[in-house]
């Protein structure tokens, strides 16, 4: 069967799973360890995905970016000790940059050091940004929420469709003043501002954090993926290590779309997708792929028994 990994985009980890987790896996126990080495951060604050010193609020945001990344290696860690690897990796936002990492296109200290490196990125000038989450129904376009038809909202995620095709959920940037005033148009059941992120990030407005980040990865070392590299954001996988430098340099400008990801996905054959830890949309539609989801201890255990039989039985 050919396998797949997609990753989602930044939410941090619950503490409580996690520390299930680590005593459960022996591996991802370690990935968190090397995290904490690579970066100077604790484990527990790893762990827990926060910092402690409330002096030191200002690293929330990467400490939960490094946790989720630390949990999701972990994963794929524990599934190749059992045989079971991917032929393609892939994800969101924060979860293509974790896929880049897997597919052995950057190593694993250079992209934690590089999530960590993210904590001094200044704000941008000028008026207040944000994102905010829209639900929309199945038959909408969500063209119609943002761009020419919606002055000042730009596209940051399309998370794609859930199954059955009933909903869509996308995320779009904007200056404040210009979502408050979109969302008042909206009923409250299909708008909801994100106040956990504090910058318009995977839009236009987020040249700010490309302009800081950009020296720092143009100094990164970067090789081709050893296995099959989509992406949320391109027509077709990337295949050099140029092409993942610039990707990882565009990361905060370009805006992310699940279905870009699936059809490439299901154009290299894929037919079973696993996706690790959190960051995507309940309900997550991949047809005509078979998807299965790890965002708990127990659904990790259930992978490892059912494709390590199903290996073991396929082997002569």
């Amino acid at each position: 069967m050919s396998i797949s990994f997609i990753m989602g985009g930044h939410v941090a980890p619950d503490i409580g799973v996690v520390d299930e987790f680590c005593a459960r896996y022996p591996l991802i126990r370690q990935a968190f360890d090397d995290a904490s080495a690579w970066t100077g951060v604790s484990a527990a604050e790893l762990r827990a995905g926060a910092v402690h010193d409330v002096q030191q609020r200002g690293m929330q945001d990467t400490v939960g970016k490094l946790s989720q990344a630390a949990l999701v290696i972990g994963m794929h860690d524990e599934l190749a000790s059992h045989g079971i690897r991917p032929h393609a990796v892939g994800g969101l936002s924060l979860g293509s940059r974790i896929g880049a990492c897997l597919s052995g296109s950057v190593n694993r200290p250079e992209l934690f050091a590089m999530l960590h490196h993210e904590r001094l990125v200044p704000p941008p000038d000028g008026p207040a940004q944000g994102l905010a989450a829209l639900t929309l129904s199945g038959a909408d376009d969500p063209a119609d929420y943002y761009g020419t038809n919606r002055r000042g909202i730009h596209l940051a995620c399309n998370h794609g469709r859930t199954r059955g095709g009933e909903r869509r959920r996308i995320l779009v940037g904007g200056y404040l003043d210009a979502l408050e005033t979109f969302g008042k148009s909206l009923p409250p059941s299909t708008f909801r501002m994100l106040d956990l992120y504090e910058g318009a990030y995977h839009t236009p407005l987020a040249g700010h954090f490309t302009d800081f980040m950009a020296p720092y990865i143009t100094d990164m070392t970067f090789r081709d993926p050893a296995i099959t590299l989509c992406v949320p954001n391109e027509s077709g996988p990337l295949t050099c290590a140029d092409e993942v430098r610039t990707s990882y340099i565009e990361h905060g400008v370009t805006a992310v779309r699940m279905e870009l990801l699936l059809e490439q996905l299901v154009r290299i054959g894929t037919r079973a997708v696993i996706a690790l830890g959190p960051g995507l949309v309940d309900e997550l539609s991949v047809d005509p792929m078979k998807l299965t989801r790890v965002t708990a201890p127990d659904d990790l255990r259930a992978v490892i028994d059912t494709l390590h039989a199903a290996i073991n039985t396929s082997t002569p």
